[in-house]
């Protein structure tokens, strides 16, 4: 009976002993996971900003898709971009630097100066620790795409409030070559892919020049922001979203907010001239909310577009209020 219990006792102990190692190897080998997951977002970071390529990609949602071809090249650390719309009106991007030219149908070109080009990769660099906290990250298996063998990254949301990805990023340099936005249930909301890419190839210096093409505009300098520009502002962003950017220009106040890799922006401006009814809606990944509000006598209208769910669009769009100078800080996931 003793040497039964004896048993019984080490049997328990072997068990809880088994246990307690799975756990610590499962542990590690999620961290493990996660870590090799941010070392390809990494490698993917400086891919899109370092390489030299030629592709035709594909853009879109279930509502409309669009054809690109796209070329990136870098000489002595300057990026050369040229996006080309094959479908649709003829359009083109020129990027040299921070500087960009767009030539839109009536032979115009507008130029301008920003800092993000739009690409989800171009939102990494010096995020990816940031992007951890609210996003969980793994390895999933490998498939070709534009021909070419990648590595598939799932970027899982941690809450309700963002969007998730599936990246497919090619094994050799890390370049983005397909790009899933994922909705509930992992629905694709839009889709970004690569139909066909040369990795190394460069344009000539001559696909750069938009010399001659109609008129360059240069947009009006913008005012400082004061803090009664600013004054309307939201009460609730979900944890993670930090204002990025903000301006105030003819009359109108805008915002925009990102977690590193999900942004929104929201527009504040004089509605009484201009009214228009309370809205909703969502075209792909990206929702739009427009409700109006009186303060002081007079209409505003609040705007907000972004890719974020609808509902954490119309939660945040209605928390806008009119606050003192002071920005409020995230109130975290409710």
């Amino acid at each position: 009976m003793w040497s039964v219990t004896l048993a019984n006792r080490m049997s328990r102990k072997q068990s809880l002993l088994v246990a307690l190692l799975f756990s610590t190897w499962f542990v590690t080998s999620l961290a493990r996971a996660e870590n090799n997951a941010a070392s390809w977002l990494d490698k993917m970071s400086h891919a899109v900003k370092e390489t030299d390529y030629q592709g035709v990609l594909v853009f879109g949602n279930s509502m409309a898709w669009q054809t690109l071809s796209i070329g990136h090249m870098v000489v002595e650390g300057i990026e050369y971009e040229k996006i080309v719309h094959l479908t649709g009106d003829p359009r083109e991007v020129i990027r040299i630097g921070q500087e960009t030219i767009h030539t839109h149908p009536g032979d115009h070109a507008v130029r301008y100066h920003e800092t993000a080009v739009g690409n989800i990769a171009n939102n990494l660099r010096d995020n990816i620790a940031q992007i951890q906290k609210h996003y969980s990250l793994s390895l999933a298996g490998q498939s070709r795409v534009a021909g070419r063998m990648t590595q598939e990254v799932l970027v899982v949301p941690k809450d309700r409030h963002r969007y998730g990805h599936k990246l497919w990023l090619d094994a050799e340099s890390g370049l983005l070559l397909r790009s899933d936005l994922l909705g509930e249930r992992d629905k694709v909301l839009e889709r970004y892919q690569f139909a066909s890419i040369s990795i190394g190839t460069r344009l000539p210096f001559s696909e750069f020049d938009a010399s001659g093409r109609g008129h360059r505009v240069a947009p009006p300098l913008e005012s400082s922001v004061s803090s009664e520009a600013l004054s309307w502002l939201p009460k609730w962003i979900p944890e993670g979203f930090q204002r990025t950017a903000q301006k105030h220009a003819m009359g109108r106040s805008s915002m925009m907010y990102s977690d590193g890799l999900s942004a929104f922006s929201v527009f504040v401006e004089s509605a009484t001239d201009k009214p228009m009814p309370d809205m909703t809606n969502r075209w792909g990944a990206t929702s739009a909310v427009v409700m109006n509000r009186v303060n002081g006598g007079k209409l505003f209208r609040i705007t907000l577009v972004g890719e974020l769910p609808l509902k954490t669009a119309r939660k945040i769009a209605g928390s806008v209020k009119k606050t003192p100078e002071k920005a409020p800080s995230s109130a975290g996931v409710q």
